[in-house]
């Protein structure tokens, strides 16, 4: 049977193999052999399912392993960059109810009302001395995933949608039926769209990224503003053996009174000498506060770059893109961004890197022939507004008003390590370009609008979300105009 299921559906069934005939005997058993050689699962696994008891678990109708599932799943998408999955009471009741189906049934099909009800599903049985693996075995199944080749895979399917970025809830089921655990996990909305994958199935974050390096100066940054705010201690006053009414110890420097002036001569008259026992500033024990980063104390103050990287090794150069359209842009970013210095330009709201954009583009147009452009604040803040909106609602798509207001539009979305790539990306669409033709092509539409010859204003928005740089430049007049390419768009000289 289980030949027969694997042959009609390859694509949706996943089955542990083993035996759990042990004669009514309680035995420990060994699941290495079922766990894989994947080291980073295996880790999770290990930690989520330490001391599990199936048997106890059993007598609650699996609310432990349920909840274990969605820990191990999030675990996993956390890794890859992507939001944890939240509860859902309605997919759980309907996860529980199709495991029941299944498990009547004896094999794995998918639900029918998935396509009508508009959820994604998972599903797995074992034997149940391993059907707590049900979430890794689908996780396992990235070995075979391409990443640089984005798509669907029948091979592929349940790791995809564990990971999906665009899903959002889960609900799992479990039935124990014979000898076997059947594993039901529905997902909304679903994944394993065609044409969304490389949106959707980020890769595994294996060294710290910007984002973080940020989070962690802010943390220490709030941490320094707290201890150097923090309230002085309440002073204590002991009272030593009697040596006089004013003999008090303090924990501060005492108050020397002002010589009295007499009020004929208006001439210092004599006093006599305070009976104060002034003692040395008392130790103080603990980490002392830090030095602060100048005499004026800026509330938004960030470290430097300098003191970042030192505490926080970052390589820019990790992320640098391999394709190019040759030395000539690879010749104009490395001067045009020579000592760009991404976590001071932070600090000030990313002007730096508008004026860089700005010069990058300009050199771009002039050996293109055409003029440069000039800088429009009112276009900045159109473009860093709609920068801000798809930021926030994770976006990425053209400003629907740019017809109607006569913009033209470039965007980009990056790590934010490799912003400053932006301009140079669009422009590499040249490669691409035929000049004979000279058309559009939506392979190609950065590139002309960048170096579009009745373009005369450029404006620029910059928006940092969660570790990604939004990057939005308006022009106008917009170009990339029908039947307009032979005016305006040229070959770069000496070509």
């Amino acid at each position: 049977m289980e030949d027969a299921i694997q042959r009609d559906y390859p694509d949706k069934i996943f089955t542990f193999g083993g035996d759990n005939n042990n004669n009514g005997k309680k035995r420990k058993i060994d699941i290495s052999r079922w766990k894989g050689n994947n080291t980073f699962s295996n880790k999770i696994f290990d930690e989520i399912w330490a001391n599990y008891n199936y048997d106890k678990d059993k007598a609650k109708n699996f609310k432990v392993m349920k909840n274990k599932f969605f820990n191990e799943q999030n675990k996993y998408r956390v890794a890859h960059r992507v939001k944890k999955l939240k509860k859902s009471e309605e997919l759980e009741r309907k996860a529980q109810a199709y495991a029941e189906v299944i498990a009547r049934l004896g094999r794995l099909e998918h639900d029918p009302k998935n396509r009508e009800e508009g959820t994604g599903e998972n599903l797995a049985y074992g034997t149940t001395f391993i059907g707590h693996l049900a979430v890794k075995g689908w996780y396992d199944e990235i070995g075979l995933y391409n990443f640089n080749k984005p798509g669907f895979s029948p091979a592929t399917g349940h790791f995809t949608q564990l990971v999906w970025k665009g899903t959002t809830h889960a609900g799992f089921g479990v039935v124990e039926k014979g000898d076997r655990v059947y594993v039901v996990c529905k997902y909304s909305p679903p994944g394993n769209y065609p044409g969304e994958y490389e949106t959707n199935v980020l890769q595994r974050r294996h060294y710290r990224t910007f984002s973080d390096v940020m989070a962690q100066v802010r943390r220490d940054r709030d941490e320094y503003f707290k201890r150097l705010t923090r309230k002085p201690p309440v002073i204590q006053k002991t009272r030593t053996p009697r040596r006089g009414p004013s003999h008090v110890r303090t924990t501060r420097r005492p108050r020397i009174p002002k010589r009295p002036v007499s009020r004929f001569t208006k001439r210092p008259g004599p006093t006599a000498k305070p009976s104060i026992r002034t003692p040395s500033p008392p130790k103080i024990t603990g980490r002392p506060a830090p030095r602060p980063p100048s005499n004026r104390i800026d509330p938004k103050y960030i470290p430097s770059a300098a003191e970042v990287d030192k505490l926080y090794p970052f390589d820019v150069n990790k992320e640098k893109l391999k394709d190019s359209s040759g030395p000539f842009s690879e010749k104009v970013y490395d001067e045009v961004w020579k000592g760009y210095d991404f976590r001071s330009d932070f600090k000030t709201g990313y002007i730096d890197m508008r004026n860089r954009i700005l010069e990058e583009t300009n050199r771009y147009r002039r050996a293109h022939n055409v003029q440069p452009l000039t800088y429009d604040l009112d276009l900045e803040k159109a473009a860093q507004e709609y920068a801000k909106y798809l930021g926030d609602r994770d976006l990425f798509e053209h400003d629907k008003r740019n017809r109607e207001k006569g913009w033209g539009e470039n965007l980009a979305k990056m790590s934010a390590s490799i912003g400053s790539l932006a301009t140079k990306k669009w422009y590499d669409e040249v490669k691409m370009h035929d000049f004979g033709k000279n058309q559009f092509s939506f392979g190609t539409g950065h590139f002309t609008a960048l170096v579009w010859k009745d373009t005369t204003k450029v404006g620029c928005g910059i928006y940092l979300k969660t570790g990604d740089l939004y990057v939005v430049c308006k022009y106008t007049p917009a170009g990339n105009v029908y039947n307009k390419f032979d005016q305006n768009v040229f070959p770069r000289r000496g070509q």
